[in-house]
């Protein structure tokens, strides 16, 4: 029983001031109820199914009296047992909405972040839809209508496009269109401003009376979207090839009409994104989940970092003998030991194969996806030093948003230290289990002997009698003359100067020299770790992986004013730091070449440092994470 009635769903219509429930997907024979539960009071509507039907008034709901966010169960009675099971999300449902005009209310419906259905029962005065949305060129044209719940006094109406610090209203004309309906059309000239690269934006229709507003309604988007497809959420992008920035007008969960302005290749990439997300839907409807299927991804497509080191560990404890694993390589030519499954990055297979694997591994988000079934173990990829608003995208705020979304999907969460744990539980409010166990990756310092490390410098032709210096400095979004050049000619052959930039950020452009070696495309960092005799970072998280090899580190940070001054550094951190902070290239040429020295004035600090972020994970992480995870999912 408890299967079948997880498989139901609702066909709503809409019916004057009542709305009929059909249920699909169920077998019809047994006693059953709506529930229409108040999600914050737990006040509850129960209405009996006649056949397959059930009715909904707005009479109903108002004697309920609780103006709120609503959820959809199901209640079934079989032979004195009771099932109740919340009511997903179907397609069908778009824009079904319930108009009060009674009592001037709406209640709207539209689907859960975990694609549940749900409602809000709100006042409303009127309700703005969009029928139609043209482009051309730069010109936007829009064309609505607005259900009128009260006869309003007004002069003016506008279409309004508004973040939480800024907006611009455009001129609405309105007439008649039969009874409690105007009908509205509004121009928008398109202006593409640099300033407002990576913003997101609300709409609204407002109504004005000498000058006053006298209330805003959300553009909602109900009658041009009536498809299953994200693709068809997105209603048209407008593009400027000169500024490289592109608007993207699009519907969020809630059917709103939103603007996004972001660059020509995220625009491109949010269709494709669209796209994909269509395909996983598709196979998550067709397709059942294994149970023995593990899917691994690093970095949008890397074979590196955490994912890795849990996958080698679950080969070395024979897991393959009954798990079956996919990884996601953007080079399917990536060596890789075992024999797992190799998809695409974010082709067809990808996200089949993601559908329909039972675990989640990854140390980034997935694409934003409906998790049905699947256990998600997030990795995470360092120790919060700057502030994680910064340090997640380039301040993007719409992909942090969508990050944090993304985190409710997660069931575990694994943490390097306990300050890591209590900053990234605050800042992606999660809830769930976190397994502070240290992280995989760093059981390499602990594991891996002189001949894996010779081995490394090998495949890489570096001579084993040169000092390796290590330069791995955080993403910056802006271009910045940090005085390497200056750096490199003030050592000699005696070192070999690896540099690896941070993969989102531009190439460092440097004199060319011998003992100079760019692998910012090595796709593991921490066999670079391994054969450096010195790291030079700034404000990366690098620093506290790479302090498990209790090898000197110096902080070249001659823009450090310039990050002091927007507060984007945790102060806890920054007065931790074992070893000096220099802000010219002499300064730091001098004290790669008096190494001793400074490993020796900052010994009593690195070990404090060690001991606060690095003190648990010493080669047992991967092994840890591994039984908690599995052994929990076994009933072990």
């Amino acid at each position: 029983m408890e299967d079948n009635i997880a498989n139901h769903y609702f066909e709503i219509t809409e019916k004057g001031d009542s709305l009929v429930f059909k249920l699909k997907n169920f077998t019809p024979f047994f006693e059953k109820n709506l529930i229409v539960k108040n999600r914050k009071t737990g006040k509850r509507l129960s209405i009996p199914f006649k056949k397959t039907k059930a009715v909904l008034t707005a009479q109903e709901l108002d004697e309920i009296d609780e103006l709120d966010y609503y959820n959809i169960f199901l209640r079934v009675f079989v032979q004195g047992e009771t099932f109740l099971e919340r009511s997903k999300y179907h397609h069908q449902n778009g824009g079904r909405k319930l108009l009060n005009f009674e009592n001037e209310k709406i209640a709207e419906f539209y689907p859960t972040i975990d694609y549940n259905l749900s409602f809000k029962y709100k006042e409303s005065p009127y309700q703005a839809e969009l029928s139609s949305i043209k482009m051309n060129n730069d010109l936007l044209e829009l064309d609505g209508t607005i259900n009128m719940l009260q006869d309003i006094d007004f002069d003016r109406m506008e279409f309004l496009i508004f973040s939480d610090t800024k907006g611009r209203a455009f001129p609405c004309e309105y007439k008649n269109a039969g009874k409690n309906k105007l009908h509205f059309k509004s121009f928008v000239q398109f202006d593409f401003n640099e300033k407002l690269l990576n913003t997101s934006w609300d709409t609204k229709i407002r109504l004005i009376k000498d000058d006053i507003v006298i209330y805003n309604a959300n553009l909602k988007t109900y009658k041009l979207f009536d498809s299953y497809n994200n693709e068809d959420k997105i209603f048209g992008i407008v593009s400027s090839e000169e500024k490289d920035l592109s608007e993207i007008f699009y519907t969020n969960n809630k059917f709103n009409l939103k603007v996004d302005i972001t660059s020509i290749d995220k625009s491109k990439n949010l269709i494709a994104l669209a796209k994909g997300e269509d395909i996983y839907n598709h196979y998550s409807e067709n397709t059942e989940i294994d149970d023995n299927l593990i899917f691994f991804e690093s970095f949008n497509g890397l074979y590196s970092h955490n994912p890795k080191y849990i996958y080698e560990k679950m080969l070395e404890m024979g897991y393959d003998e009954k798990y079956k694993f996919v990884w996601n390589l953007k080079d399917k030519n990536t060596e890789i030991p075992g024999n797992p499954i190799v998809v695409g990055n974010r082709d067809e297979n990808y996200y089949k194969y993601l559908a329909k694997a039972k675990y989640w591994i990854n140390n980034t988000p997935f694409p934003r996806l409906y998790k049905k079934g699947h256990e998600y173990l997030q990795t995470w990829h360092g120790t919060p030093y700057k502030r994680l608003s910064y340090y997640v995208d380039d301040n993007d705020e719409v992909y942090l948003s969508e990050f944090i979304g993304e985190s409710r999907n997660w069931n575990y969460l694994i943490t390097p230290n306990e300050y890591s744990t209590k900053k990234l539980k605050e800042h992606f409010n999660f809830k769930k289990r976190v397994f502070e166990f240290g992280y995989p990756a760093n059981d390499v310092f602990y594991t891996k002997n002189q001949d894996f490390k010779d081995s490394i410098k090998d495949k890489l032709n570096i001579p084993k009698d040169k000092r390796v210096v290590l330069y791995a400095p955080t993403y910056r979004k802006e271009d910045i003359d940090l005085g390497l050049n200056k750096v490199i000619n003030g050592l000699s052959e005696d070192f070999i100067f690896i540099i690896k930039n941070h993969p989102d950020s531009k190439s460092l452009e440097v004199d060319k020299k011998d003992f100079v070696m760019d692998l910012s495309h090595y796709n593991d960092i921490h066999e670079l770790y391994l054969i450096s005799d010195i790291l030079i970072t700034d404000y990366s998280s690098v620093v506290f992986d790479f302090a498990h090899s209790k090898k000197p580190i110096l902080f070249y940070v001659p823009d450090i004013e310039a990050y002091l001054a927007e507060n984007l550094l945790f102060k806890e951190i920054q007065a931790d730091l074992p070893g000096p902070q220099l802000i010219n290239a002499e300064d730091l040429i001098d004290s790669i070449k008096n190494i001793g020295e400074i490993s020796e004035d900052y010994k009593e600090k690195y070990d404090i440092f060690f001991n606060k972020y690095c003190s648990i994970g010493h080669g047992t992480a991967s092994e840890e994470i591994i039984n908690a995870v599995f052994k929990i999912e076994e009933g072990v």
